[in-house]
């Protein structure tokens, strides 16, 4: 009652048709719209599923044969190079080992890299993360600059790949601060860290040796790094260094890592340290001490594993066997000659080094 005496019938009647019409004609435009993003997305869908499958002939034509022409120059003039690297992401999930280098020379030769380096700016982090992962390996100089801000990356793993990739580059310029960074980077295992020292070059080595002599109070985990690189990279320089961490030494692992280290680097000066560790208490360090002398080659030490030898504990007594072996002629000749007596604690322990290695020789 009060509409109609607020407004004539006849203009009320209007308002009411012409509120109907335009709602009308938006839910004919939303029906529209919605129809025509439909067809929009199976249109994109249809074109990103023939893409794939001209990426993929292309792709695999080339792992089957890298120096065929052809098939590079079609790779070379492809437009969709960011597309084609996502289907490369793709691929690297069922990745086989002997494909990876085939693939790092096929994205230097379609130009890609310098799309890698647009990405380490980009709001996806993942994106991120491939760009930091790929760049390293590519041996990508122009991007250091991006890479060595991708350091403040807010995600670790941007952070992390960052400083492999610096490292993998190899830039003597650049290492000192790489590695500081590499030891302050969260949520990063031992494992992935030592994935990243051990793409060091000669020069890194030094660095890292440098701060392996000047830094004070390090934890212990970063010492065991160190240590375990320097073993695994056989850097001798680093030797003298293992040797005297090894002396203050108080942590088990840690004594464990770096008497493995001597004997891996075969550093002669440690010998007189490590004899008197052949009658440490802990089972562990004396049978690792035991192997390290071994490695080292020290003859005069042929007591100590003979000894060894009829010890209860098989690990001390197997690592003298191997000792000995490690010495050659002289100590295989000692484990033929207790492999003959059966009455001997360590006779099946020298019968099966004997095995084992003639296996492997054969």
């Amino acid at each position: 009652m009060i509409f109609e005496q607020l407004l004539p019938a006849q203009t009320a009647l209007t308002i009411v048709i012409y509120l109907l019409a335009v709602f009308t004609l938006l839910a004919l435009f939303v029906i529209v719209f919605t129809l025509a993003l439909r067809i929009y997305h199976i249109i994109q869908n249809q074109r990103e599923l023939r893409m794939k499958e001209r990426f993929s002939t292309l792709f695999f034509q080339y792992l089957d044969n890298p120096d065929d022409p052809d098939v590079l120059g079609r790779l070379k003039v492809l437009r969709h190079k960011g597309a084609f690297f996502n289907f490369v992401l793709e691929y690297l999930n069922i990745l086989k080992g002997e494909d990876f280098k085939a693939i790092m020379e096929l994205i230097h030769i379609m130009g890609i890299p310098e799309e890698l380096q647009h990405m380490l700016e980009r709001r996806n982090r993942w994106q991120r993360a491939y760009a930091a992962f790929f760049l390293g390996f590519l041996k990508f100089k122009p991007a250091l600059p991006q890479l060595i801000a991708a350091f403040r990356d807010p995600f670790f793993l941007v952070s992390f790949y960052a400083a492999r990739s610096v490292i993998q580059i190899g830039d003597p310029q650049y290492l000192r601060e790489t590695l500081v960074h590499l030891f302050r980077i969260p949520h990063i295992s031992g494992y992935q860290r030592m994935e990243a020292l051990i793409e060091l070059n000669e020069d890194g080595l030094a660095v890292a040796r440098e701060l392996f002599q000047e830094w004070e109070d390090l934890r212990e985990e970063v010492i065991k790094s160190f240590v375990d690189l320097f073993a695994y990279k056989k850097y001798l320089p680093a030797a003298e260094d293992i040797l005297l961490k090894l002396l203050s030494a108080r942590n088990r692992e840690l004594r464990i890592s770096c008497v493995r280290a001597l004997g891996l680097l075969n550093y002669t000066e440690a010998i007189p340290i490590l004899r008197e560790m052949t009658r440490d208490p802990d089972w562990v360090v004396r049978s690792q001490v035991l192997r390290a002398l071994g490695r080292i080659g020290d003859i005069g030490s042929l007591p100590e594993f003979l000894a060894a030898l009829k010890e209860d504990n098989f690990w001390v007594s197997y690592n003298a066997g191997l000792a000995l072996f490690d010495l050659g002629a002289v100590g295989i000749e000692q484990l033929r000659r207790i492999q003959q007596e059966e009455t001997h604690p360590a006779h099946e322990i020298a019968e099966q080094i004997l095995v084992e290695n003639k296996a492997l020789a054969a």
